[in-house]
């Protein structure tokens, strides 16, 4: 096997890479692009090999200005295989300052996914005709965005396609906050989303009118969530409104209302704690228990 490109004439570097017959290492694949007579497919041919790529990440890709031929060849490689491309890519020593212009949606999103690219107004419309891998961008550089949102232009629909993405739940919580939530009332889909995360950070949210409350509780999934939400939100409510949302919760909750009904709740910790403030706030006349189980029984105001 040859230790150098000097060793055999340019015009057989492409018939050397293709037959894996050199050493494998970065100053070698840096002088084959450097070569009068370089051919990007014999180069490639020569990275997507198995062996050759185990030898090549077993040293770091060169990070001197003389070696940035070999990385912007190695991001720019449409030619390998998404699997082979992201192992090159993680080994990249730093950050490009833009996407390349002719790759492939999978490979723009293994930059992202391995945080290759500068997170920037620019690049971000660069990805303008792909929303899934916009979306992608920003969650991956979360905190980025969310020191300086009013520098992108992010509407709210795009804010909903984050909440569905894998950043942390005070991350969700921080995109709610700069949310439009009076429009929920009228975006159940929306307002389902949302809930949840509030429940989870345990934090209600000052923008937060009675029909926002009513529209972020009614819309979660399951029941139990709808109960906590409710729990967690009452105090948004006056008496009246509680009855509403209520109202629009399953069986038996919604017979929480007045009159001669006597609902009865399995005994669960938000169920206790639903008549617990139900009751403090005279919004109920009283709770008891049947005999015949351990059940919490709701006794109404008859009006």
């Amino acid at each position: 096997m040859l230790t150098s490109p000097e060793e055999v004439p340019a015009r057989y570097h492409a018939i050397v890479l293709r037959g894996i017959q050199i050493a494998p290492t970065w100053s070698n694949c840096l002088a084959f692009i450097q070569s009068e007579n370089f051919e990007g497919d014999a180069l490639i041919a020569f990275l997507s090999d198995d062996k050759v790529r185990a030898a090549l990440l077993e040293t770091p890709i060169p990070e001197s200005k003389e070696a940035l031929p070999l990385r912007q060849f190695i991001i720019d490689a449409e030619g390998l295989a998404d699997i082979v491309y992201r192992g090159y890519i993680q080994a990249l020593p730093k950050e490009f300052k833009k996407f390349p212009d002719a790759i492939s949606a999978g490979k723009r999103r293994i930059l992202i996914e391995e945080r290759r690219v500068m997170f920037n107004v620019g690049n971000l419309a660069t990805l303008d005709d792909d929303v899934d891998l916009q979306t992608a961008f920003v969650a991956q550089n979360i905190a980025s965005y969310l020191s300086d949102p009013s520098s992108y232009s992010i509407d709210d629909e795009f804010r909903e396609r984050l909440l569905s993405t894998n950043i942390s739940d005070e991350e969700k919580r921080a995109v709610i906050a700069l949310m439009d939530l009076s429009a929920l009332p009228n975006l159940p889909e929306r307002a389902g989303v949302v809930g949840p995360i509030l429940l989870r950070t345990n934090s209600a949210l000052p923008s937060l009118t009675p029909d926002i409350a009513k529209a972020v509780i009614v819309n979660a999934e399951p029941v139990g969530t709808q109960v906590q939400l409710l729990n967690l939100l009452h105090e948004t409510l006056d008496k009246n409104d509680v009855r509403e949302a209520l109202g629009q919760l399953p069986y038996p909750y919604s017979k929480i209302q007045t009159g001669y009904a006597r609902p009865t709740l399995e005994r669960t910790n938000e169920n206790s704690e639903l008549v617990r403030w139900l009751d403090d706030r005279d919004i109920i006349s009283s709770v008891g228990k049947p005999f015949w189980s351990n059940d919490i029984a709701v006794n109404l105001y008859r009006s």
